[in-house]
C-alpha cells in the first residue's frame, strides 16, 4: 500500500522535472518514468508513459538541432533528443516484453499500430527523428507472431504492410543514416514473416536500391559513396538468403556497373562479397565475369574482395576435384600481389571458413614468419595446423585422419598456450578443435567396424567387442551432437551468424550420422532405441554438407535396410564417410575470431529465514536437511557491461538452472572436495529454469526452490547462470568459477 501510494506522487513529480528547458535533464526524468512503469507492470502505467514519449515525436518540437550530419559521416554532435528518445523507446519496448513468446500481446499490438500511423506522418521530417521511428518499430518486430485470426491479427498484418511499403521508399532516402536503418528494419520484417514473402516486396526492394545505387556509380567516391553501399548491408543479405532471384538480380546489377567504372567505391566490391556470401550458387553463375573484373580494376584492396568472393564459389559444389582451375589460379594471382600481411591473414581466414584449406595453408606459411609477436606467431601456427589437418581430410576422407588428429592436437596446445597471456579469450576456440578431432576419431572408429563387418560377411553380436564398439559408436554420435549443442548455447549470443550457422549444421552432421548408422545396422540397435518421431536436421540447408546428406538420404539411405546384404550396407557406409569428410567442413567464423568474454558474478548462500532450526547444525557443511524436504538457496550476483555490450540480441530476463549433485563424504570431513559426477538429482528446474529481471544496473536476486535428494549423503549445489533475449533464445553466460561451493547434508 504504502508504494502503491508513492508510485503515483513520485511519477508526478519526475513529469514536472522533464518540464525543465534543460534537454539532458529531462532525458534522464523520462528514463526513470520508463523504468518506474517496467518495473511496476501496470497496464495503464505502461501505456501512459508510451503515449506521453510518441507525443513528444509530433510536437513543435521535431526539427532536428544537433550537428549530425545526413551522409552518416562519424563525427562530434551535441545532444540529440531524437535519437535519445529513439533509444528509450526501444529499451521500453523490449525491456517491458522481456521475450517474444511472454510478450504483453495488447501492448505490442497497440503500439505496433501508434508507430504505424507516426512514420506515416513523419516521412518528410529530418532524419534522426526517422531513424528514432524506425529502430523502435524495429524492436516491435521482435515480439510479433501470427495471430490465430480475428479482427486484431487482420489489424496487424495492415500496419506491418504500410510499414513495409513505407520503409521501401525510404531506402532512397539521401540521409544515410536514415537507409540504414530502413535495411535493417527491413531484414528483421521480411525474415519474420519468410513464409508470406512477397514478390512485389522483393521487387520494391530491389528496385529501390538500384536508384539510390545509381549516382554512387557516376559520382566520385568518398566516404558519402562508401556508407551509402554499407548501409543496403542487412536487407541485401537476408534476400539473398531467401530469394535465389534478388541475390542473382543484385550480382548481375553490380558487376555490369562496376565493369563500366572499375574505379567505384571499394564498399560496391565489398557487397559482391556479402551476396556471394549469402548465395554461392548465383557467384558461380558469374564466375567469368568476376575473373574478368579482376583484370580490369586496378586497385588492390578491390582486387582483395574479389579474391574473397572466388573463395565463396568453393561452397557451390561438394567436392574439390571439381574446383575450377582457372579460379583457384586467378585467386593466386590475387593474393600474390597484395603486400599488406594483414590483408592476406583476412583472406586466409577467409580461404579457411569457405573450405579453400589448400589457400589458407599457403597463406599462413607465408605470413608466419613475419610474425611481430611470440603470440601472433602462436596464433597463426595453430591456424595453420588446422588447415594441414583439413587438407588431409579433404584430400584422403578417412584415411586422412590419422595424420590429421595429430596437427590438431598441435594447435590445441598453441592456443592452451595463449591462454596464459590473454584469459578468457580462446574457449570456445580450445572446444570446438577438441569437438573435431572426437569428430575424426568417432569416424575412424565407425570406418574400422564397417570394414571388419564388410571382411567378416556377419553382423557382430552385441555381447562381443565389435558390437559393442558400433553400438557405442552409434550413441556417441548423438553425444557429439549435444555437445555442439551446448557450445551453441553457451558462446552462441556472443557469435556471428554465420557461427551459429555454421554450429547447428555440424551439430545436424552428428545425428544424421547417428540416425543413419541405427537404419544401416538394426540389428545391434534395440528396437527402444529405433522409434524415433524426430526427423533428420537440415542445418544450413545451403552448406555443401547439408547438400551432401540430402542426397544420401534421397540416393542411400531411403532404401537402406535389414533386408539388403551387410556387406552393401557396410561399403554404402564407409562411402559416406569418406563423402563427409572431403566435403568442406562448417567453419564457423568465431573460430578466427579472438573475444575476450568477461565472466558475471553469481553467487549462492542459503535461505536461513524459512530453514528448521533442527537441521542448522552446519559444522561442516553449508546446511544440514531432510531427505526429500524443500529448502531455499539465494542466488545473486552481477551481469557485467561488456558481456551486455558483445551480445547480439539485447537481453533483460536472467535464468537460473540448479543441480545437486553427490560428492565424496569423506573428502568434505578432510576439507577436500571432490565431485564424483556419478550420482546426480534430477534438475527440478528442467526445461522450465527460473526467470528474473535484470535490474538495470546489471544485478540480480532469486529465491531458487530446491528438493533436496531422498539419499543420504553430501552433496554439492550449483547453479547455472543464463539468460532469454528478445527472440526468446536460451543462452548460457559465463560465469567467474566458484572459490567456496554451497554443501549440504542430507539425513533421513
Amino acid at each position: 500500500p504504502l508504494m502503491s501510494g508513492a508510485v503515483p506522487h513520485l511519477r508526478a513529480a519526475l513529469h514536472s522535472f522533464a518540464m525543465t528547458r534543460s534537454m539532458v535533464d529531462a532525458h534522464e526524468a523520462r528514463k526513470a518514468l520508463v523504468n518506474i512503469a517496467v518495473r511496476t507492470g501496470d497496464k495503464t502505467t505502461v501505456w501512459e508513459e508510451w503515449e506521453s514519449l510518441v507525443r513528444l515525436t509530433s510536437g513543435s518540437d521535431t526539427c532536428c538541432k544537433c550537428s549530425c550530419e545526413i551522409d552518416g559521416i562519424k563525427g562530434t554532435r551535441s545532444f540529440c533528443s531524437h535519437a535519445a528518445r529513439g533509444k528509450l523507446m526501444e529499451h521500453f519496448i523490449q525491456n517491458y516484453n522481456g521475450s517474444r513468446h511472454y510478450a504483453d500481446r495488447s501492448f505490442t499490438t497497440r503500439t505496433f499500430k501508434s508507430l504505424d500511423n507516426y512514420i506515416q506522418q513523419s516521412l518528410q521530417e529530418s532524419p534522426c527523428l526517422l531513424v528514432s521511428l524506425l529502430m523502435t518499430c524495429r524492436s516491435v518486430f521482435y515480439f510479433l507472431l501470427p495471430e490465430s485470426g480475428g479482427d486484431e491479427s487482420v489489424t496487424v498484418k495492415q500496419s506491418r504492410d504500410e510499414i513495409i511499403r513505407a520503409t521501401i521508399q525510404l531506402l532512397r532516402h539521401p540521409s544515410v543514416c536514415v537507409t540504414k536503418a530502413a535495411s535493417s528494419l527491413l531484414a528483421l520484417a521480411l525474415s519474420c514473416n519468410s513464409s508470406e514473402l512477397s514478390v512485389a516486396y522483393v521487387q520494391g526492394v530491389e528496385k529501390s536500391i538500384e536508384m539510390a545505387l545509381n549516382p554512387s556509380f557516376e559520382n566520385a567516391v568518398n566516404q558519402v559513396t562508401e556508407n551509402r553501399f554499407d548501409s543496403f548491408a542487412d536487407i541485401v543479405t537476408t534476400l539473398s538468403r531467401m530469394t535465389p532471384t534478388f541475390g542473382a538480380d543484385m550480382l548481375e546489377y553490380l558487376l555490369g556497373k562496376l565493369q563500366k567504372n572499375t574505379a567505384s567505391s571499394v564498399a560496391a566490391y565489398r557487397m559482391i562479397v556479402t551476396i556471394a556470401t549469402a548465395r554461392p550458387f548465383a557467384a558461380q553463375k558469374q564466375a567469368d565475369s568476376i575473373m574478368l573484373l579482376t583484370k580490369a580494376t586496378k586497385d588492390v584492396d578491390c582486387k582483395g574482395h574479389l579474391a574473397a568472393t572466388l573463395m565463396k564459389l568453393r561452397q557451390a559444389h561438394l567436392f574439390a576435384k571439381d574446383d575450377r582451375e582457372d579460379v583457384q589460379t586467378c585467386t593466386g594471382q590475387i593474393i600474390s600481389e597484395i603486400s599488406d600481411q594483414w590483408v592476406k591473414y583476412k583472406l586466409a581466414c577467409q580461404a579457411l571458413i569457405t573450405g579453400n584449406v589448400n589457400i589458407a595453408s599457403d597463406i599462413f606459411e607465408s605470413i608466419l614468419s613475419l610474425s611481430s609477436s611470440g603470440d601472433s606467431y602462436l596464433w597463426i601456427s595453430a591456424l595453420s595446423k588446422i588447415c594441414m589437418a583439413e587438407n588431409e581430410t579433404t584430400a584422403k576422407g578417412c584415411h586422412g585422419i590419422l595424420t590429421a588428429t595429430p596437427s590438431l592436437y598441435t594447435a590445441i596446445s598453441y592456443v592452451e598456450s595463449l591462454t596464459e597471456t590473454v584469459e578468457n579469450a580462446f574457449g570456445f576456440q580450445i572446444e570446438y578443435l577438441r569437438l573435431r578431432i572426437d569428430f575424426l576419431e568417432q569416424c575412424m572408429s565407425l570406418h574400422n567396424i564397417c570394414k571388419e563387418m564388410r571382411l567378416s560377411g556377419s553382423v557382430p553380436k552385441t555381447t562381443v567387442r565389435t558390437g559393442l564398439h558400433l553400438r557405442n559408436t552409434i550413441k556417441l554420435f548423438y553425444s557429439l551432437a549435444g555437445r555442439y549443442f551446448s557450445l551453441y548455447k553457451r558462446y552462441g549470443l556472443f557469435l556471428s551468424q554465420q557461427s551459429l550457422t555454421a554450429l547447428r549444421t555440424c551439430h545436424a552432421i552428428c545425428r544424421w550420422l547417428g540416425d543413419a548408422c541405427r537404419k544401416a545396422f538394426p540389428e545391434v540397435t534395440p528396437k527402444a532405441e529405433m522409434d524415433s518421431d524426430e526427423t533428420w536436421p537440415h542445418g544450413d540447408k545451403l552448406a555443401p554438407s547439408s547438400l551432401l546428406l540430402k542426397r544420401l538420404n534421397k540416393v542411400v539411405f531411403e532404401s537402406l535396410d535389414a533386408s539388403l546384404d551387410l556387406q552393401i550396407r557396410g561399403a554404402a557406409m564407409t562411402e559416406t564417410l569418406d563423402a563427409i569428410l572431403m566435403t568442406p567442413y562448417p567453419f564457423p567464423r568465431g573460430l578466427t575470431t579472438i573475444k575476450n568474454m568477461l565472466p558475471s558474478n553469481l553467487s549462492l548462500s542459503i535461505d536461513r529465514s524459512e530453514s528448521d532450526d533442527s537441521t542448522n547444525d552446519t559444522h561442516d557443511c553449508d546446511l544440514h536437511v531432510y531427505a526429500g524436504t524443500i529448502f531455499t538457496v539465494l542466488a545473486n550476483g552481477k551481469i557485467s557491461l561488456p558481456t551486455v555490450e558483445k551480445a547480439n540480441l539485447p537481453f533483460f530476463r536472467i535464468l537460473l538452472w540448479y543441480n545437486i549433485r553427490l560428492i565424496d563424504a569423506e573428502a568434505v570431513t578432510e576439507g577436500r572436495i571432490e565431485i564424483s559426477g556419478v550420482e546426480t538429482t534430477k534438475d527440478s528446474t528442467g526445461d522450465n529454469p527460473m526467470e528474473i529481471s535484470l535490474l538495470p544496473c546489471g544485478r540480480f536476486v532469486a529465491p531458487l526452490q530446491c528438493q533436496a535428494p531422498l539419499v543420504d549423503g553430501a552433496y554439492i549445489v550449483e547453479a547455472t547462470l543464463g539468460c532469454r533475449d528478445v527472440r526468446d533464445g536460451e543462452w548460457e553466460l559465463p560465469v567467474e568459477p566458484h572459490t567456496t561451493p554451497l554443501l549440504i547434508r542430507v539425513s533421513s
